[in-house]
């Protein structure tokens, strides 16, 4: 898990020396100079956290269903930057499958913060009696912090969240528990180490933080997901490396000279650039290089990342080794399904978990905060749409179709791009031509000559005026 993380983030030299070191136990000092790592798993999983790219909207409802303005409510979300948030944690749970949403007060900015903490840094004392699979019930939770000397420090600490046995609830007057531990010693976080919190739906203690999952199952309180994820990866580092090692070798190749039969021995000789070797008659000097088909390897690499990539999902221009222009249109949206379809199952997923991060956000703000955000009003969250943008030349292809057939009108298509009325598209449209003929523009200047002879005739057209509704008068001297 913690790989995972550090590959995330594109940090991979430390765990590529290892595998280096594993492989090559003698040469993996020499080797390990020439290292080569490209951020597959970095890109790989930007691709796939797609649900905040165009995050939406949050808003608060009645019971009506009607939507209510809270400028309270607004100020919380842009103070506690919890959009931001949002894409770090979906990251987090796209790589990990699990991760902790986790606000909590910051005195020195007056603001609610967010914190997300992976998994393997999250440890959950379930309730085995009644609610194994819920960290809501559970006993106690634990959130590793670093010690003097990090995470792998001799006697690291821990953030304690959780409730009391009965016996000391009763002795003490708290049902829960809030400090920091390092085993050794207690660090006191309140005065009375409680879980200051209070959902105000149930009254009772709530844990300020949400636990985020890349599926809907119930009953994985943890889950390793891909053991694999990072397999790929670490071979296309290997084999990059050992390729970038053999250009060098092939390169400059290895100096080697051979003495002449029964001749006396050169010892060694260090060459240099602009030297003259002096050798014995009979004596020969070479250069020793690899032979290897290099295009050949690389080749592999890239069909290599194409195929894995595909397989998870991924369309090949997102991971593409050749360079290319950018795309649009029809064929970027076919090429974009499958993480089109992944972000609108993930929207479902985590909408719960938007709610009431949300909710438990905005409970930690109103318990120290100056102003109070309104919990008594449903949060509603709407997902934005990502928008793949259109090709222009597929679409006045499509528009002079369509005035070519009678479909629409320029007017028509002025209005709906431009988000006009009838009345001001055809003013518009009316000027531009006019325009467009006296300077000898339009498209005709571009060589689209038929396109704009199509839409210049399509304008002299009149626009189909509905029959007005018949009278009964009229009917009736029709009938007669």
């Amino acid at each position: 898990m913690q790989n995972r993380m550090l590959y995330l983030v594109g940090s991979m030299q430390a765990d590529m020396q290892d595998v280096l070191e594993k492989q090559f136990p003698q040469m993996h000092e020499y080797i390990r100079k020439e290292q080569v790592n490209l951020p597959l798993v970095k890109n790989e999983f930007e691709q796939r956290a797609r649900v905040f790219v165009n995050a939406g909207q949050l808003y608060l409802r009645d019971s009506n269903g009607d939507r209510v303005d809270s400028p309270e409510f607004d100020q919380f979300i842009k103070d506690s930057r919890l959009w931001s948030s949002f894409k770090q944690v979906d990251r987090y749970t796209q790589i990990l499958q699990r991760a902790m949403f986790k606000p909590w007060w910051d005195r020195r900015q007056n603001r609610v913060r967010i914190s997300i903490w992976p998994q393997h840094q999250c440890f959950i004392v379930p309730n085995t009696e009644n609610a194994w699979f819920s960290v809501d019930d559970a006993f106690a939770v634990l959130f590793q912090l670093p010690g003097v000397d990090g995470l792998a420090s001799t006697y690291p600490r821990y953030e304690v969240w959780g409730y009391r046995t009965e016996a000391a609830a009763d002795s003490t007057g708290n049902d829960t528990i809030h400090f920091v531990t390092d085993g050794q010693m207690d660090y006191k976080i309140n005065e009375d180490d409680i879980n200051p919190f209070i959902d105000p739906r149930t009254g009772d203690p709530m844990y300020p933080f949400v636990w985020w999952q890349a599926d809907d199952s119930s009953t994985d309180l943890y889950s390793l997901g891909d053991e694999d994820t990072l397999t790929v990866n670490r071979t296309l580092n290997l084999g990059l490396t050992h390729l970038q090692y053999a250009i060098k070798m092939k390169s400059y190749g290895v100096w080697a000279h051979t003495k002449a039969e029964n001749g006396t021995d050169l010892g060694v000789q260090v060459m240099f650039p602009n030297t003259i070797a002096d050798l014995v008659a009979g004596a020969r000097l070479e250069n020793i290089a690899t032979n290897l088909p290099i295009n050949d390897v690389w080749n592999y690499y890239k069909e290599l990342i194409g195929q894995a990539s595909l397989l998870r999902g991924l369309p090949s221009y997102a991971v593409r080794a050749d360079s290319g222009g950018p795309e649009s249109g029809y064929a970027l949206k076919v090429r974009s399904r499958p993480l089109t379809e992944h972000r609108e199952n993930m929207i479902e997923i985590y909408r719960p978990y938007v709610i009431e991060s949300v909710f438990r956000a905005a409970v930690v703000h109103n318990t120290y905060a100056d102003y109070q955000v309104p919990l008594d009003l449903e949060i509603c969250w709407e997902p934005g749409e990502v928008d793949v943008p259109d090709d222009p030349e597929q679409l006045a292809r499509a528009y002079a179709a369509e005035i070519a057939n009678d479909v629409s009108t320029p007017i028509d298509h002025r209005a709906e791009r431009y988000g006009e009325d009838y009345e001001d598209a055809k003013r518009a449209v009316e000027e531009n031509r006019v325009f467009n003929k006296g300077n000898g523009g339009g498209l005709a200047e571009f060589g689209q000559a038929n396109m704009a002879e199509q839409f210049a005739a399509a304008l002299d057209q009149p626009r189909a005026e509905e029959p007005e509704p018949e009278t009964e008068q009229q009917t009736e001297t029709e009938q007669e």
